[in-house]
């Protein structure tokens, strides 16, 4: 599942806030907590539509 603070986000709300963080400054940090467990793939899923709308500035830590 994907969070952001402390509630789940569906595929459409993320591609928004995506879109939203990029119109809002097109150099904002996209900062990732993932959990160990966490499946690479949803990562990846979730980098790629970040820079998809443009943001390349990607951080990661592991929880």
């Amino acid at each position: 599942q994907v969070m952001h603070g402390n509630q789940i986000v569906d595929e459409a709300s993320l591609d928004k806030l995506l879109v939203d963080a990029f119109a809002s400054s097109p150099h904002t940090e996209i900062a990732i907590k993932r959990a160990r467990k966490a499946p690479p793939a949803v990562v990846n899923r979730i980098v790629s539509r970040a820079t998809a709308t443009g943001l390349t500035r990607v951080s990661m830590t592991l929880y």
